[in-house]
């Protein structure tokens, strides 16, 4: 399990070094972030998915039809909500396409995720090695690389790259294999979006949101909870038990509150009393 909080860790420093804002959050503030959006996908995305994506299309809509107003010398207050209304149209009847792109990318990721941990893990030990033979000589500046983590002699994308093609030396296979299931992983996704978007859209929001929220957790855990994080089998257990919890009750809530609701009958269809 302490594999799983390096890893993480890992993608959190990565994300970091392209998104300068993490770098201010923190872990703390990250993990409260994460956590809180991962409740509030768990829970409300399936069912809020549609207003919300519609709406970001007609902002988006009506910034264009604005940047297009101010090219061609018109007045914005017609082009902005013309353009708002059409974009917005394509957002809201696209939306099935929309739900296969999310459904393709959270299968993706836990395919190749998954592949990934489990086929490349025991290349981290040695990588390791490899990493100090080719990194400057250690110094104040430059302190030595932990085992599974970068440090500041290679930065976390770096790290990222020197790892990829140290598998691709020494397994190719590997390389090949993962980018075959994450190319079938997309197209099942997608297909599975556009047949079937209601399952589609609460699964995909169910797994991001016990994602986000786990990741959060462990964030906040490897701040505030005991030394060692999850290194024993009973926090293992407990971590395992929380996540599976969280994506059950997440399905079926959001089951639950997507369920259409049969229209009451009319009064004439209603059995008259005798």
């Amino acid at each position: 399990m302490n594999d799983v909080v390096q890893f993480v860790e890992q993608v959190r420093l990565v994300a970091a070094e392209h998104a300068p804002v993490i770098v201010k959050l923190g872990v703390v503030p990250l993990g409260i972030v994460l956590l809180l959006l991962g409740l509030g996908i768990g829970v409300l995305g399936a069912k809020l998915a549609r207003p919300v994506v519609t709406t970001w299309f007609i902002a988006v809509g009506a910034w264009a039809g604005w940047g297009f107003a101010v090219a061609v010398d018109l007045t914005p207050y017609v082009c902005v909500p013309i353009a708002a209304l059409l974009i917005g149209m394509i957002g809201y009847h696209a939306f099935r396409f929309w739900v296969g792109l999310l459904m393709s990318g959270v299968l993706a990721t836990l395919v190749v995720g998954g592949y990934s941990f489990l086929r490349l893990q025991p290349y981290m030990t040695s990588f390791e090695t490899h990493l100090e033979s080719i990194l400057p000589p250690e110094s104040e500046a430059f302190p030595p690389v932990s085992e599974g983590q970068p440090s500041a002699r290679c930065p976390a994308a770096a790290w990222v790259t020197q790892f990829g093609g140290y598998v691709r030396e020494q397994d190719a296979a590997a390389a090949r294999l993962g980018s075959a299931l994450g190319a079938l992983a997309m197209l099942v996704g997608m297909l599975v979006g556009l047949l079937a978007a209601r399952f589609a859209l609460i699964t995909s929001t169910s797994v991001l949101g016990t994602l986000l929220a786990a990741g959060g957790a462990v964030m906040l855990f490897s701040q505030w909870g005991p030394t060692g994080g999850f290194s024993d089998a009973r926090s293992q257990a407990l971590l395992g038990l929380a996540v599976g919890a969280f994506l059950v009750t997440s399905l079926f809530l959001q089951t639950v509150f997507t369920r259409q609701r049969s229209p009451a009958p009319a009064d004439s269809d209603k059995p008259k009393s005798k």
